[in-house]
C-alpha cells in the first residue's frame, strides 16, 4: 500500500472514469477518499495520496426554454384538457416542475386526487408529453 501514490491514483482514476462525466467522477473520487481515509485511521496506510486530488469541476448547465409554437405543438399533442393546462402552465408562466407539481394538485396520482404526483411521476409525465408530441426526450 506504500507504493501507491498520488501519481498511481490519479493514473488509475484516468484509465477507469477518465471518459466519465465530471459528476461521475467528482462522485467515484469521493469514494476513493472515504476509502483511503479509512485506511489512514485504520493506519495500514500512512498518508492519504487522494488529499490532492481535486475534483473536476461542475460544468455550466445553460437551459433553454421552449419557443412559445413548440409549448403550443407540445400542449396540442397532450390528451387532456388537464395536461395540455399543465403544458400551458409550465412554458408560458416558466413554471419549474416542481411548482407545477404543487399547483392545486393540477396533476394528481389516479387513485387521489387530494395530493400532488411526487417528483418522480411528475417527471415522468413530462416525458411521456414530449413523446406524444414526438419531441426528444431531452
Amino acid at each position: 500500500m506504500d507504493q501507491f501514490t498520488t501519481e498511481t491514483l490519479r493514473d488509475f482514476l484516468d484509465e477507469h472514469w477518465g471518459e466519465a462525466a465530471p459528476a461521475t467522477r467528482r462522485n467515484r473520487l469521493a469514494i476513493v477518499k472515504s476509502f483511503l481515509r479509512l485506511c489512514v485511521e485504520e493506519r495500514s496506510l500512512e498518508a492519504n495520496p487522494a488529499e490532492r486530488i481535486k475534483p473536476p469541476k461542475r460544468s455550466s448547465v445553460e437551459r433553454q426554454a421552449y419557443a412559445p409554437d413548440v409549448i403550443e405543438e407540445l400542449r396540442k399533442a397532450q390528451p387532456t384538457l388537464r395536461e395540455q393546462i399543465a403544458v400551458q402552465l409550465l412554458g408560458r408562466l416558466a413554471l419549474r416542475k416542481n411548482e407545477l407539481r404543487l399547483t392545486e394538485y393540477l396533476l394528481h396520482p389516479k387513485a387521489d386526487a387530494e395530493r400532488p404526483l411526487d417528483s418522480a411521476s411528475l417527471h415522468r409525465w413530462f416525458k411521456r408529453a414530449l413523446k406524444r408530441a414526438g419531441f426528444p426526450r431531452r
